[in-house]
């Protein structure tokens, strides 16, 4: 839902790309770009990594494999939104007044595929960042279920609806007062909101 609101520039904030490009190429790119730049730099520090040395030994299949990934990323057609690219659990407060729910830290904010940033918050619930030895190990086991993952995007479906009512996506706004005083609620059908979980859970499985 972070889809709903524009990068804010500021002195300390990380340039925003607005040209509405997928950070997800963008970020790829750069990343091939550079070890083909320092390729005899890395070869020489990875020289003792069986692992690394492999990746290397193994760089043309890895460039197949990313466009493959073009294609099927490009076919579960998943829009092209405003993410916050980071949705894990510590960036997601909730206030002891109201019980609300706040999203933080927009650091990695950006354009990119609504897909992603749904699979990368399921993919957080594995992350254990205050592991006192293993903070950088993703636990599987720990990865959402079906059940969570459809409670999950059942809210994503009544909350986008509810956003839908009641405020122009295209400029981020609220209406006006008065519309914030008469808030639109809406009842979707169960039919209507399967439908568009199952349509959700498509964008996401590429990722």
């Amino acid at each position: 839902l972070v889809s709903y609101y524009r990068p804010f520039g500021g002195p300390n904030t990380r340039a925003v790309d607005l040209s509405g490009a997928p950070e997800l190429w963008t970020n790829v790119e750069s990343w091939l770009r550079l070890v083909e730049k320092k390729w005899s730099r890395i070869r020489t520090v990875c020289a003792d990594n069986p692992l690394c040395m492999g990746l290397l030994d193994n760089w043309p299949r890895l460039e197949q494999a990313v466009a493959k990934l073009r294609l099927v990323i490009a076919r579960a057609n998943s829009p092209v939104v405003f993410a916050h690219d980071d949705l894990q659990y510590g960036n997601i407060l909730r206030l002891e007044n109201t019980g609300e729910l706040v999203v933080v830290d927009f650091e990695y904010a950006g354009y990119n595929y609504r897909g992603f940033d749904i699979a990368n918050h399921f993919c957080e619930w594995m992350a254990d960042y205050h592991h006192e030895h293993r903070p950088h190990v993703l636990g599987e086991d720990a990865y959402p279920t079906l059940a969570q993952r459809r409670g999950f995007l059942r809210t994503y479906v009544k909350a986008k609806a509810f956003l839908d009512a009641n405020m122009k996506a295209d400029k981020g706004v609220v209406e006006n007062d008065k519309d914030l005083v008469k808030l639109r609620w809406v009842t979707l059908g169960e039919e209507r909101i399967k439908a568009e979980i199952d349509y959700l859970e498509k964008e996401v499985t590429p990722f």
